[in-house]
């Protein structure tokens, strides 16, 4: 992908350490054409006409003619150059309070957990901060994460150990609430980086919504921070919620940002930590000298001179025919090989054509549309920006958790009616009867004429779900202490029988531990300070699930 970094680093430092040696061009100028005018003059076939000079003259005509000097020409304009010292960075600073901060924002919504790249999007994430982490070597990072809402994990610091075991405790169900809205992390940001000034804020995620490019895009007319973006997923590999590459490259145009895919090796890494680098050259005021990118001409320059290694330029054959020599000396594949990979190559070339081709007349939502008028629906949610379109197109293509999790990226009336239309689909009855229940009330707060007859399919749904969920009570309490049931079963892990309530997930509340302590307690008791951090550090998923719990719940009141 191209790199804008670099060109704006360019376009901004570049100079001549030593720009005085450019005086040297004005006499390299002069010998250069009074030994251009020379040879010209001293040719015996000057005085022919040029139609008898094609034919007559034996040698070098056209571009190689005088190609010695051509190249001496090069070779001493690059030599000058070198000496002048041009130079567009400064020299690494040894000093850690001269990185630059970095704030990690990750994507922790339902389709993280999709394995199309192997165990799963998240986990991978996962370790790439880690080691991202581990290769920053002292620099502040900080650590957001979002779903439906978004929470600090960790505030600015450069304490390493603190930090790994909270990104090892990153899971969709440490947050209260689902979705996709990285747009919430953009005050966040704020907060964290108000005493900062080059500071870069990498992205992780798999797909972003409408709403989201266009709340990043406002954010970054104004912001002077690094956008950076790392893409986490395969869309080669058929995953229930696809990897949405084409939406993480709108939002790069949109805030010119640099976009990375995740990679099996290092690379990532070293391209992440190169622009953080290169952030800071361009932004901050730095008192280390420039460093002298000049040395790096001398390698064109020895290849130049190596030309007169030998009388007749004899080198450069000798290099084409080591060249040819090594690739008739590779091993050939099979002719069965060959044809499969003809055939599949025939394949990629037809469908990347064709993409291309529809690209050209029609929008995505066009293309979505399309599809979904020929009932081809996965195809459809995989065009579709806009989430409530998406989780339609995944809800008749029977993808009832992908339907869900789109729905819940854009939170209106009727994409949570539909949200819990997708639940229901999954049997988890208890989680949609909530939903609806929150919605009545909400939309009975409301009151608008103009949502009634939603209001009105709201309630139908929530008597239809409700009377689902007793008639399971029902049964289950009619098969306590008898044999008679279904022919097969299954263990439940208990003896009585578990009701369409029994399994309702544990709330956050009962996460909380019921010895409350503040802070003046802890702080002033080393034994109960001790507690306190041995009880972090045993499960700290469970210590963010309530963190998170009490902010959203502090936000929403």
């Amino acid at each position: 992908m191209f790199d804008n970094t670099f060109i704006n680093l360019l376009w901004t430092n570049f100079h001549f350490i030593r720009p005085q040696v450019l005086l040297l061009l004005l006499p390299f100028s002069a010998i250069i054409y009074l030994r251009w005018q020379r040879v010209q003059a001293a040719t015996s076939q000057q005085h022919l006409p040029p139609h008898l000079q094609k034919v007559l003259t034996v040698g070098e005509q056209g571009w190689r003619k005088m190609l010695p000097l051509k190249i001496l020409s090069l070779l001493l304009l690059l030599t000058i150059i070198s000496s002048a010292g041009p130079t567009w960075t400064r020299a690494e600073s040894p000093f850690n309070e001269d990185k630059g901060a970095l704030v990690v924002i990750v994507d922790l919504s339902e389709s993280m957990l999709e394995n199309d790249i192997a165990p799963n999007r998240l986990i991978r994430a996962q370790h790439k901060i880690i080691d991202l982490i581990e290769q920053r070597d002292g620099g502040k990072t900080a650590l957001i994460a979002y779903a439906g809402s978004a929470h600090v994990v960790m505030p600015l610091t450069s304490d390493k150990q603190v930090f790994m075991p909270f990104v090892s405790a990153l899971s969709p169900e440490i947050m209260p609430r689902e979705g996709k809205q990285a747009e919430q992390a953009l005050p966040l940001v704020d907060r964290l980086l108000s005493d900062e000034k080059s500071a870069s804020i990498l992205l992780i995620s798999d797909g972003m919504p409408p709403e989201t490019i266009s709340a990043y895009e406002q954010y970054f007319d104004q912001s002077d921070h690094q956008l950076l973006l790392l893409g986490v997923g395969d869309n080669k590999r058929e995953a229930t919620i696809p990897f949405d590459l084409r939406s993480l490259q709108n939002l790069a145009d949109k805030t010119n940002a640099s976009l990375h895919l995740l990679s099996i090796d290092n690379q990532d890494i070293k391209w992440l930590l190169r622009q953080i680098q290169r952030h800071i050259q361009i932004s901050s005021d730095s008192i280390m000298p420039w460093q002298d990118m000049g040395y790096y001409l001398l390698f064109p320059i020895a290849l130049l001179l190596l030309l007169w290694f030998r009388k007749g330029w004899l080198v450069q054959w000798s290099l084409l025919l080591i060249i040819s020599a090594n690739a008739v000396m590779l091993p050939s594949t099979s002719y069965a090989s060959q044809v499969q990979q003809s055939a599949q190559l025939e394949q990629s070339l037809w469908s990347e054509g064709k993409q291309f081709w529809s690209n050209l007349w029609l929008t995505p939502d066009q293309q979505g549309e399309r599809a979904f008028q020929n009932k081809d629906y996965l195809s459809a949610a995989q065009h579709y920006q806009d989430p409530l379109r998406k989780g339609i197109a995944y809800y008749y293509a029977a993808q009832f958790k992908a339907a869900h999790i789109s729905f819940m990226q854009q939170p209106t009336d009727l994409s949570l009616f539909y949200a819990s239309n997708a639940l229901a689909r999954q049997r988890e009855y208890i989680a949609a009867r909530n939903l609806l229940v929150d919605l009545d009330k909400k939309m009975e707060q409301e009151h608008l004429t103009s949502q009634l007859a939603l209001h009105t399919k709201v309630r139908n749904n929530l008597q239809a779900i409700q009377a689902i969920i007793d008639d399971i009570n029902r049964y289950s309490e009619s098969q306590k202490g008898t044999t008679d049931g279904l022919e097969e079963s299954f263990e439940v892990g208990k003896d009585d029988p578990i009701t369409s309530d029994g399994y309702d997930e544990i709330s956050p509340e009962e996460v909380l531990n019921k010895e409350t302590l503040n802070a003046r307690e802890i702080l002033g008791s080393e034994a109960l300070a001790d507690k306190w951090l041995k009880r972090v550090q045993a499960d700290p998923k469970r210590f963010l699930q309530a963190k998170f719990y009490l902010q959203h719940q502090a936000q929403e009141q």
